[in-house]
């Protein structure tokens, strides 16, 4: 986990730095009674080749829901690992993670679900 998450901090910095100085940061807020609109992403095309990704999701699940959703994810992995390997492009890393509990605050206070979605992918 530290090396993934060295190696994830590394090309965000990476990111950081080839976005165009004159774009702006998106933000959406919400509550449970006024969610957030929904951002919409890719209406410019990335300032670099291989842009940094991240894309959260925090919200009450049964176990057997939690288990097909992360299977799901995971499965889209499986589908990518099982293409013909190629000696184009470059190398990437895609991660899913899930696990129990909410990053930095206290289960048991979250209502509705909590979305972090940091991209680099457009716009």
């Amino acid at each position: 986990m530290q090396e993934l998450s060295a190696a994830f901090l590394h090309a965000y910095e990476r990111s950081w730095r080839s976005m165009q100085e004159d774009e702006d940061d998106t933000f959406g807020f919400g509550d449970h009674l006024m969610p957030a609109l929904p951002i919409s992403l890719l209406n410019k095309s990335a300032a670099e080749p291989y842009p940094t990704h991240l894309d959260a999701l925090t919200l009450r699940l049964t176990p057997e829901r939690y288990a097909r959703l992360a299977g799901a994810l995971s499965g889209l992995l499986a589908e990518a690992a099982a293409e013909p390997i190629s000696n184009e492009g470059q190398p990437c890393t895609l991660a899913v993670l899930a696990f129990e509990g909410v990053p930095g605050e206290r289960g048991g206070e979250l209502r509705g679900l909590s979305r972090q979605l940091n991209s680099f992918l457009g716009t």
